[in-house]
Parts: structure tokens; C-alpha cells; sequence
């Protein structure tokens, strides 16, 4: 990302990261009670889940 860029995109503000984290926790509920995770699915959901926290970093 460019420094222009940088500039102009607000930077994450702890509302928007606690929600992406307890995003996390919401989505996958099995954890709590040591269900089985399909690893499929915690793979795919994670790899844009990661892209999104990413992004949201990159604009700091």
C-alpha cells in the first residue's frame, strides 16, 4: 500500500478489531465445548477471515 494511502484510510479503530475477534469466537462455537471442527471449513473461513484482519491492519 502507498504512504497516499495510508494517509487517507482511517486506521482501525478497538471497535472494529473486537469484532472481528469476537467474530471468531461466535463462528466457531465447537471450541467451547471441545466438539469436532470440520477442518475444511476452519480452514476456508479462516483464510478470508485473515485477509480481512489484513486489510484492516495494513490501513493503520
Amino acid at each position: 500500500m502507498a504512504d497516499e494511502d495510508r494517509k487517507r484510510t482511517p486506521s482501525p479503530t478497538p471497535i472494529q478489531m473486537q469484532r472481528l475477534l469476537q467474530e471468531a469466537i461466535d463462528r466457531w462455537p465447537e471450541f467451547e465445548s471441545d466438539e469436532q471442527v470440520n477442518g475444511a471449513d476452519l480452514v476456508d473461513w479462516f483464510s478470508q477471515w485473515r485477509a480481512r484482519v489484513k486489510e484492516m491492519l495494513a490501513s493503520k
